[in-house]
């Protein structure tokens, strides 16, 4: 498990030795966070929730999130038949509080297939990461992605620099 600000986690399925990923989570400019680094073998499930999803509604997480961890576990699932299976728990005239899953199959890349940029944190440079991503996206014939890319890359880029010191930027 990776602990996340606040109550949330990030739990990982699999082997932790492969390929790196990198994750870092921050709830606003006001709260501390640490950047976590776990290296993770292909075909790992990278799971992240709220607590609302494993939450009994008497307080113990811990339960929730051994019966979660049964599900991710279970040889050859798929993410779809997975979110299926946890899904199921959910009931929504019991639920008491949110519940949200992501589940993320990892897979290995080869280097050519990866792309960095440093982006100042100026809010007018949300635009050029865009403009990169599909750049790049165009360059590895993945145009059909772009505008799924083009949001996500929008969303990321601005939540890291809202809490981002004026001239800092971002990697």
């Amino acid at each position: 498990m990776i602990p996340l600000s606040g109550a949330r986690v990030g739990l990982v399925v699999g082997d932790v030795a492969g390929h790196g990923l990198q994750a870092t989570a921050t709830m606003g400019p006001d709260l501390p966070f640490e950047c976590t680094e776990v290296r993770l073998a292909p075909g790992s499930t990278l799971a992240l929730f709220t607590d609302g999803l494993v939450n009994d509604g008497h307080g113990n997480i811990d339960a929730g999130v051994a019966d979660l961890c049964r599900v991710l576990e279970r040889p050859g699932i798929t993410p779809t038949d997975a979110c299926k299976a946890i899904a199921a728990w959910v009931d929504g005239d019991q639920a008491r509080d949110d519940a949200a899953l992501l589940l993320v199959r990892v897979h290995a890349l080869a280097e050519g297939s990866m792309a960095a940029w440093s982006i100042p944190a100026d809010p007018a440079e949300v635009a050029r990461a865009r403009a990169q991503c599909l750049r790049q996206l165009a360059a590895w014939d993945l145009d059909e992605v772009g505008s799924v890319v083009e949001l996500i890359v929008s969303e990321l880029v601005t939540n890291a620099i809202r809490p981002a010191p004026r001239g800092r930027g971002i990697a």
